[in-house]
Protein backbone atom coordinates (compact mmCIF):
# COMPACT_ATOMS: atom_id res chain seq x y z
CA UNK A 1 0.00 0.00 0.00
CA UNK A 2 1.46 3.40 -1.36
CA UNK A 3 2.02 6.42 1.21
CA UNK A 4 1.24 9.83 0.35
CA UNK A 5 4.52 12.60 0.67
CA UNK A 6 2.80 15.71 2.91
CA UNK A 7 3.05 17.82 0.25
CA UNK A 8 1.09 15.37 -2.45
CA UNK A 9 -1.18 14.71 0.51
CA UNK A 10 -2.04 17.99 0.72
CA UNK A 11 -2.51 18.40 -3.00
CA UNK A 12 -4.68 15.28 -2.82
CA UNK A 13 -6.88 16.01 0.13
CA UNK A 14 -7.61 19.65 -1.41
CA UNK A 15 -8.57 17.97 -4.41
CA UNK A 16 -10.91 15.46 -2.63
CA UNK A 17 -12.50 18.09 -0.96
CA UNK A 18 -13.16 19.92 -4.08
CA UNK A 19 -14.65 16.54 -5.02
CA UNK A 20 -16.95 16.87 -2.47
CA UNK A 21 -18.05 20.27 -3.11
CA UNK A 22 -18.27 18.93 -6.95
CA UNK A 23 -20.39 16.35 -5.64
CA UNK A 24 -22.63 18.39 -3.30
CA UNK A 25 -23.38 20.97 -6.28
CA UNK A 26 -24.39 18.07 -8.38
CA UNK A 27 -21.18 18.52 -10.37
CA UNK A 28 -20.20 15.69 -12.85
CA UNK A 29 -16.64 14.70 -13.30
CA UNK A 30 -14.06 12.41 -13.51
CA UNK A 31 -13.16 10.00 -10.61
CA UNK A 32 -10.37 11.46 -8.44
CA UNK A 33 -6.65 10.01 -9.18
CA UNK A 34 -4.40 8.36 -7.46
CA UNK A 35 -1.13 8.49 -5.45
CA UNK A 36 1.22 5.98 -6.56
CA UNK A 37 5.27 5.49 -5.59
CA UNK A 38 5.33 9.32 -4.09
CA UNK A 39 4.06 11.24 -7.32
CA UNK A 40 0.47 12.57 -7.53
CA UNK A 41 -1.30 11.14 -10.22
CA UNK A 42 -3.85 13.47 -10.74
CA UNK A 43 -3.88 14.05 -14.65
CA UNK A 44 -5.67 16.96 -15.11
CA UNK A 45 -8.14 16.41 -12.51
CA UNK A 46 -7.38 19.29 -10.42
CA UNK A 47 -7.88 21.79 -13.15
CA UNK A 48 -11.18 19.68 -14.19
CA UNK A 49 -12.45 20.25 -11.15
CA UNK A 50 -11.63 23.88 -10.25
CA UNK A 51 -13.06 24.50 -13.77
CA UNK A 52 -16.10 22.62 -13.40
CA UNK A 53 -16.54 24.12 -9.89
CA UNK A 54 -16.50 27.76 -11.33
CA UNK A 55 -19.12 26.51 -13.83
CA UNK A 56 -21.17 25.59 -10.74
CA UNK A 57 -20.80 28.79 -9.24
CA UNK A 58 -21.75 30.99 -12.54
CA UNK A 59 -25.39 28.76 -12.75
CA UNK A 60 -25.63 28.92 -8.91
CA UNK A 61 -25.41 33.23 -9.25
CA UNK A 62 -27.28 32.95 -12.19
CA UNK A 63 -30.01 30.97 -10.86
CA UNK A 64 -29.70 33.45 -7.46
CA UNK A 65 -29.84 36.25 -9.61
CA UNK A 66 -33.33 35.35 -11.35
CA UNK A 67 -35.24 34.30 -8.07
CA UNK A 68 -33.91 37.75 -6.80
CA UNK A 69 -35.57 39.47 -9.84
CA UNK A 70 -38.97 37.45 -9.92
CA UNK A 71 -38.87 38.89 -6.04
CA UNK A 72 -38.22 42.34 -7.50
CA UNK A 73 -40.72 41.84 -10.01
CA UNK A 74 -43.47 40.66 -7.37
CA UNK A 75 -42.44 43.41 -4.94
CA UNK A 76 -42.28 46.58 -7.46
CA UNK A 77 -45.96 45.11 -8.68
CA UNK A 78 -47.30 45.17 -5.19
CA UNK A 79 -45.94 48.78 -4.50
CA UNK A 80 -49.08 51.41 -4.08
CA UNK A 81 -47.16 54.45 -4.80
CA UNK A 82 -43.15 55.58 -6.15
CA UNK A 83 -41.69 55.48 -2.30
CA UNK A 84 -42.81 52.09 -1.92
CA UNK A 85 -41.13 51.02 -4.73
CA UNK A 86 -38.06 52.94 -4.57
CA UNK A 87 -37.85 51.26 -0.49
CA UNK A 88 -38.83 48.13 -1.54
CA UNK A 89 -35.85 47.53 -4.69
CA UNK A 90 -33.16 48.92 -2.54
CA UNK A 91 -33.57 46.44 0.36
CA UNK A 92 -33.91 44.03 -1.49
CA UNK A 93 -31.15 44.38 -3.69
CA UNK A 94 -29.22 45.28 -0.54
CA UNK A 95 -29.66 41.98 0.96
CA UNK A 96 -29.02 40.00 -2.32
CA UNK A 97 -25.36 41.70 -2.68
CA UNK A 98 -24.76 41.70 0.96
CA UNK A 99 -23.40 44.89 0.30
CA UNK A 100 -23.18 48.32 2.57
CA UNK A 101 -25.66 50.33 1.48
CA UNK A 102 -27.96 50.89 -1.62
CA UNK A 103 -29.60 54.50 -2.88
CA UNK A 104 -32.16 55.50 -4.95
CA UNK A 105 -32.34 59.08 -6.89
CA UNK A 106 -33.61 60.97 -9.03
CA UNK A 107 -31.99 63.90 -11.57
CA UNK A 108 -33.25 67.41 -10.46
CA UNK A 109 -32.28 70.59 -12.95
CA UNK A 110 -29.91 68.40 -14.81
CA UNK A 111 -26.86 68.24 -12.25
CA UNK A 112 -28.53 67.34 -8.80
CA UNK A 113 -28.88 63.61 -7.89
CA UNK A 114 -31.89 63.67 -5.23
CA UNK A 115 -31.97 60.52 -3.49
CA UNK A 116 -35.27 59.51 -1.89
CA UNK A 117 -34.91 55.95 -0.76
CA UNK A 118 -31.69 54.51 0.66
CA UNK A 119 -30.98 50.86 2.43
CA UNK A 120 -27.93 50.47 5.20
CA UNK A 121 -26.72 46.98 6.16
CA UNK A 122 -26.80 46.69 10.29
CA UNK A 123 -29.70 49.17 10.94
CA UNK A 124 -27.07 51.68 9.79
CA UNK A 125 -28.66 55.49 9.45
CA UNK A 126 -30.35 55.79 5.26
CA UNK A 127 -32.05 58.42 4.76
CA UNK A 128 -31.81 61.08 2.56
CA UNK A 129 -29.35 62.67 0.72
CA UNK A 130 -28.46 65.16 -2.02
CA UNK A 131 -25.43 65.16 -4.62
CA UNK A 132 -23.86 67.72 -6.84
CA UNK A 133 -22.92 65.60 -9.62
CA UNK A 134 -21.17 68.63 -11.24
CA UNK A 135 -18.75 68.27 -7.80
CA UNK A 136 -18.47 64.54 -7.30
CA UNK A 137 -18.06 63.01 -10.39
CA UNK A 138 -15.52 64.03 -13.44
CA UNK A 139 -16.22 64.76 -16.80
CA UNK A 140 -15.24 61.12 -18.02
CA UNK A 141 -17.80 59.87 -15.13
CA UNK A 142 -20.63 62.01 -16.32
CA UNK A 143 -19.80 61.03 -20.09
CA UNK A 144 -20.60 57.72 -18.98
CA UNK A 145 -23.19 58.23 -16.72
CA UNK A 146 -25.00 60.33 -19.65
CA UNK A 147 -24.44 57.34 -21.99
CA UNK A 148 -26.16 54.87 -19.73
CA UNK A 149 -23.11 53.40 -18.55
CA UNK A 150 -22.68 51.85 -15.56
CA UNK A 151 -19.86 53.55 -13.43
CA UNK A 152 -17.61 50.94 -11.71
CA UNK A 153 -15.46 51.58 -8.94
CA UNK A 154 -13.65 48.45 -7.42
CA UNK A 155 -11.54 51.00 -5.18
CA UNK A 156 -11.78 54.01 -4.26
CA UNK A 157 -8.61 54.78 -2.39
CA UNK A 158 -6.98 54.11 -6.09
CA UNK A 159 -9.25 54.91 -8.81
CA UNK A 160 -7.77 57.55 -11.40
CA UNK A 161 -11.01 58.47 -12.05
CA UNK A 162 -12.19 59.87 -8.68
CA UNK A 163 -10.70 63.38 -7.78
CA UNK A 164 -8.70 63.74 -4.21
CA UNK A 165 -12.23 66.31 -2.59
CA UNK A 166 -14.25 63.34 -4.02
CA UNK A 167 -12.07 60.34 -2.43
CA UNK A 168 -12.15 62.36 1.24
CA UNK A 169 -15.92 62.92 0.97
CA UNK A 170 -16.67 59.30 -0.03
CA UNK A 171 -14.13 58.03 2.88
CA UNK A 172 -16.35 60.22 4.98
CA UNK A 173 -19.47 57.96 4.27
CA UNK A 174 -17.54 54.87 4.54
CA UNK A 175 -17.55 54.09 0.90
CA UNK A 176 -14.61 51.83 -0.15
CA UNK A 177 -16.19 50.43 -3.57
CA UNK A 178 -19.51 51.77 -5.91
CA UNK A 179 -21.53 51.07 -8.70
CA UNK A 180 -23.46 54.11 -10.25
CA UNK A 181 -26.24 52.53 -12.72
CA UNK A 182 -27.50 55.53 -14.76
CA UNK A 183 -31.22 55.05 -15.79
CA UNK A 184 -31.21 56.88 -19.29
CA UNK A 185 -34.51 58.43 -21.17
CA UNK A 186 -34.69 60.06 -23.92
CA UNK A 187 -31.30 60.94 -24.32
CA UNK A 188 -31.18 62.24 -20.69
CA UNK A 189 -29.99 60.92 -17.45
CA UNK A 190 -33.33 60.81 -15.05
CA UNK A 191 -32.04 58.19 -12.42
CA UNK A 192 -29.07 56.45 -10.61
CA UNK A 193 -29.31 53.39 -8.37
CA UNK A 194 -26.03 53.27 -6.69
CA UNK A 195 -24.62 50.07 -4.70
CA UNK A 196 -21.51 50.40 -2.38
CA UNK A 197 -19.90 48.17 0.11
CA UNK A 198 -17.58 50.12 2.64
CA UNK A 199 -14.29 48.06 1.96
CA UNK A 200 -12.70 47.59 -2.00
CA UNK A 201 -14.80 45.08 -3.88
CA UNK A 202 -14.37 43.53 -6.97
CA UNK A 203 -17.75 43.61 -8.62
CA UNK A 204 -18.18 41.23 -10.99
CA UNK A 205 -20.12 41.50 -14.39
CA UNK A 206 -23.39 39.78 -13.29
CA UNK A 207 -23.47 41.57 -10.19
CA UNK A 208 -23.61 45.07 -12.27
CA UNK A 209 -25.75 44.34 -14.77
CA UNK A 210 -28.24 42.95 -11.95
CA UNK A 211 -27.74 46.49 -9.92
CA UNK A 212 -28.58 48.00 -13.55
CA UNK A 213 -31.46 46.25 -14.25
CA UNK A 214 -32.80 46.80 -10.85
CA UNK A 215 -32.64 50.81 -11.78
CA UNK A 216 -34.66 50.58 -14.46
CA UNK A 217 -37.09 48.26 -13.22
CA UNK A 218 -37.28 51.01 -10.04
CA UNK A 219 -37.71 53.31 -12.94
CA UNK A 220 -40.76 51.76 -14.40
CA UNK A 221 -42.68 50.79 -11.31
CA UNK A 222 -42.29 54.38 -10.26
CA UNK A 223 -43.48 55.76 -13.47
CA UNK A 224 -46.71 53.04 -13.76
CA UNK A 225 -47.65 54.09 -9.94
CA UNK A 226 -46.90 57.98 -10.35
CA UNK A 227 -49.38 57.65 -13.62
CA UNK A 228 -52.18 55.25 -11.78
CA UNK A 229 -52.36 57.32 -8.55
CA UNK A 230 -52.44 60.15 -11.12
CA UNK A 231 -55.46 58.48 -12.99
CA UNK A 232 -57.12 57.89 -9.59
CA UNK A 233 -56.83 61.47 -8.41
CA UNK A 234 -58.29 62.36 -12.04
CA UNK A 235 -60.75 59.99 -11.52
CA UNK A 236 -61.98 60.96 -8.56
CA UNK A 237 -62.18 64.48 -9.84
CA UNK A 238 -64.61 63.54 -12.26
CA UNK A 239 -67.00 61.47 -10.46
CA UNK A 240 -66.63 64.28 -7.84
CA UNK A 241 -68.21 66.91 -11.04
CA UNK A 242 -70.40 64.10 -12.37
CA UNK A 243 -71.96 63.27 -9.45
CA UNK A 244 -72.54 66.84 -8.12
CA UNK A 245 -73.75 67.52 -11.68
CA UNK A 246 -76.32 64.79 -12.39
CA UNK A 247 -79.04 62.66 -9.97
CA UNK A 248 -77.54 59.09 -11.28
CA UNK A 249 -74.26 57.95 -12.61
CA UNK A 250 -73.62 54.53 -13.89
CA UNK A 251 -71.77 51.75 -15.92
CA UNK A 252 -72.64 49.41 -18.44
CA UNK A 253 -70.50 46.05 -20.26
CA UNK A 254 -69.77 46.70 -23.98
CA UNK A 255 -73.30 44.97 -25.13
CA UNK A 256 -75.37 46.33 -21.88
CA UNK A 257 -76.05 42.72 -20.76
CA UNK A 258 -74.70 43.64 -17.50
CA UNK A 259 -74.50 47.03 -15.39
CA UNK A 260 -71.66 47.48 -13.69
CA UNK A 261 -72.60 49.46 -10.93
CA UNK A 262 -75.24 52.59 -10.67
CA UNK A 263 -75.08 55.32 -8.24
CA UNK A 264 -79.22 56.32 -7.29
CA UNK A 265 -78.91 59.33 -5.09
CA UNK A 266 -81.86 58.57 -3.79
CA UNK A 267 -83.76 58.98 -7.12
CA UNK A 268 -83.18 55.06 -8.15
CA UNK A 269 -82.07 52.08 -6.11
CA UNK A 270 -78.13 51.51 -5.55
CA UNK A 271 -76.78 48.92 -7.57
CA UNK A 272 -73.22 48.49 -5.89
CA UNK A 273 -72.62 44.84 -7.74
CA UNK A 274 -72.86 43.53 -11.47
CA UNK A 275 -75.88 42.51 -12.39
CA UNK A 276 -77.75 41.17 -15.56
CA UNK A 277 -81.01 41.59 -13.99
CA UNK A 278 -80.93 46.02 -14.19
CA UNK A 279 -84.07 45.60 -16.87
CA UNK A 280 -85.80 44.47 -14.07
CA UNK A 281 -85.16 46.16 -11.39
CA UNK A 282 -85.24 49.64 -13.11
CA UNK A 283 -87.31 49.58 -16.66
CA UNK A 284 -90.74 48.84 -16.57
CA UNK A 285 -91.80 46.31 -18.84
CA UNK A 286 -93.88 48.31 -21.20
CA UNK A 287 -90.85 50.52 -22.16
CA UNK A 288 -88.25 47.96 -22.34
CA UNK A 289 -88.78 47.55 -26.45
CA UNK A 290 -87.85 51.13 -26.30
CA UNK A 291 -85.05 51.22 -24.43
CA UNK A 292 -83.55 48.00 -26.01
CA UNK A 293 -83.90 49.74 -29.69
CA UNK A 294 -81.96 52.97 -28.32
CA UNK A 295 -79.01 50.53 -26.77
CA UNK A 296 -79.42 48.50 -29.83
CA UNK A 297 -79.06 51.66 -31.79
CA UNK A 298 -75.99 53.27 -30.34
CA UNK A 299 -74.01 49.87 -30.22
CA UNK A 300 -74.62 49.48 -33.61
CA UNK A 301 -72.83 53.00 -34.45
CA UNK A 302 -70.80 53.54 -31.54
CA UNK A 303 -73.01 56.40 -30.80
CA UNK A 304 -74.38 58.13 -27.55
CA UNK A 305 -76.97 56.69 -25.97
CA UNK A 306 -79.55 59.31 -25.17
CA UNK A 307 -82.94 58.79 -24.39
CA UNK A 308 -86.12 59.97 -22.03
CA UNK A 309 -87.43 57.42 -20.23
CA UNK A 310 -89.80 56.22 -17.67
CA UNK A 311 -87.62 54.14 -14.35
CA UNK A 312 -88.55 52.56 -11.50
CA UNK A 313 -88.04 54.57 -8.27
CA UNK A 314 -87.42 52.63 -4.97
CA UNK A 315 -90.65 53.22 -4.11
CA UNK A 316 -92.15 51.43 -6.74
CA UNK A 317 -93.58 54.37 -8.38
CA UNK A 318 -92.13 55.22 -11.90
CA UNK A 319 -90.29 58.26 -12.67
CA UNK A 320 -88.90 59.89 -15.59
CA UNK A 321 -85.45 60.24 -16.22
CA UNK A 322 -83.10 61.60 -18.99
CA UNK A 323 -80.26 59.17 -19.46
CA UNK A 324 -77.33 59.73 -21.69
CA UNK A 325 -74.06 57.56 -21.92
CA UNK A 326 -70.81 57.37 -24.01
CA UNK A 327 -68.84 54.11 -25.17
CA UNK A 328 -65.29 53.83 -23.90
CA UNK A 329 -63.04 52.41 -26.80
CA UNK A 330 -60.08 49.94 -26.54
CA UNK A 331 -56.41 50.24 -28.60
CA UNK A 332 -58.39 47.57 -31.00
CA UNK A 333 -61.52 50.56 -31.94
CA UNK A 334 -64.11 47.86 -29.55
CA UNK A 335 -66.04 49.06 -26.98
CA UNK A 336 -64.81 48.12 -23.80
CA UNK A 337 -67.67 50.13 -21.30
CA UNK A 338 -69.83 52.60 -21.54
CA UNK A 339 -70.42 55.31 -18.49
CA UNK A 340 -73.48 56.76 -18.54
CA UNK A 341 -75.27 60.04 -16.35
CA UNK A 342 -79.27 60.11 -15.77
CA UNK A 343 -81.11 63.50 -14.81
CA UNK A 344 -84.35 63.26 -12.51
CA UNK A 345 -87.19 65.00 -15.27
CA UNK A 346 -90.10 63.57 -13.75
CA UNK A 347 -91.41 66.73 -12.78
CA UNK A 348 -90.98 68.32 -16.08
CA UNK A 349 -92.94 65.45 -17.55
CA UNK A 350 -95.88 65.72 -15.10
CA UNK A 351 -95.83 69.52 -15.90
CA UNK A 352 -96.71 68.34 -19.53
CA UNK A 353 -92.96 70.56 -20.90
CA UNK A 354 -91.41 69.18 -23.72
CA UNK A 355 -87.79 68.26 -23.59
CA UNK A 356 -85.38 71.50 -24.24
CA UNK A 357 -88.60 73.75 -23.15
CA UNK A 358 -87.50 75.71 -20.02
CA UNK A 359 -88.99 75.79 -16.91
CA UNK A 360 -91.93 77.03 -15.97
Amino acid sequence: MSKRPAAAGAEVAAAERDVLLATKLNVPGPRPGFVHAGRVELAGFGCRVGAQLELSRARLRTAAADAFRVRLIDALRGATDGGEAEARATLLLLEHLRCARVSYGEIEDGCTLAVHAAAAAHGAAAGTSRWDLTRWHTAEVRADLEAGRPVVIDDVRSDPRITAQTRASYAERDAGSLVQAPIVRDGRLVAMLLAQDSAPRQWRDDEVSLIADTGDRTWQAIQRARAELALRESEARLRSLIEASFDVVYRMSPDWTQMRTLMGRGFLADTIDPTTRWLDKYIDAQDRPTVLAAIQHAIATRSVFELEHRVKRPDGTLGWTLSRAVPLLGDDGEIIEWIGTATDVTARRERGQRPGEPEQ
